[in-house]
């Protein structure tokens, strides 16, 4: 790693990713991951965002490494030496997003309670909780630092990464209020109608 980027990742090892989980295994990989996003090879940088995209978030939800990863995603894009950040904004937009999948069915809910008791000693209840907790955690890290998302929304070269940008505001209303003037001028100068669609959801979330 180059001295450039100490500062982004002087943390990194201060932290017991051992302890996290990351879907069905612990996170003990992210810090080569996350150190692997500043490789000069695109195809280990693509491997990299693979595997840190699935960690992070699955079929829309999270666990409690998502947060933790969060700061660290932004360090990256507060960067300027760091490569493929349209990458790094689709991921932080997608978690934007996150929510808690509740199952419904109260007998797929005890088969659900017994299978968790046995395999990690929760029951469905906490685990929901858990969810719940990660979820806020992921929303709030994102909202701290949402102005650094948002330049993305003008990215000309991806309408996909201005589309995630869009879609993301209308998570963080209060956000959408703060950037109202400027927001009403990307309305009008955007050309992609799924874009406009976005942006004037947010708008009228607010």
């Amino acid at each position: 790693m180059t001295e450039e980027f100490t500062a982004v990742f002087e943390s990194l090892d201060s932290i017991d990713w051992d302890s996290l989980h990351a879907g069905d295994s612990s996170a003990a990989d992210m810090p080569q991951l996350l150190r692997s996003l500043l490789s000069r090879v695109p195809d280990v940088r693509e491997w990299a965002m693979d595997e840190i995209s699935d960690a992070v978030i699955h079929q829309g939800t999270v666990d409690d490494v998502s947060p933790v990863v969060v700061p660290f995603l932004f360090e990256l894009l507060a960067n300027e030496g760091v490569r493929d950040k349209e990458q790094i904004v689709g991921l932080l937009t997608e978690m934007a997003g996150c929510r808690v999948c509740e199952e419904t069915d109260e007998e797929f809910r005890r088969a659900l309670d017994a299978e968790l008791l046995d395999e990690s000693g929760i029951t469905y209840a906490e685990s929901l909780e858990r969810m719940r907790e990660s979820v806020r955690a992921v929303k709030s890290e994102i909202a701290k630092r949402f102005d650094l998302l948002y330049p993305y929304l003008r990215f000309r070269d991806d309408v996909y990464v201005r589309l995630s940008v869009a879609v993301a505001l209308s998570e963080f209303p209060e956000i959408a209020r703060r950037l109202r003037p400027d927001l009403e001028k990307a309305l009008h100068s955007e050309k992609d109608e799924q874009v406009r669609n976005a942006i004037a959801t947010a708008l009228s979330i607010q």
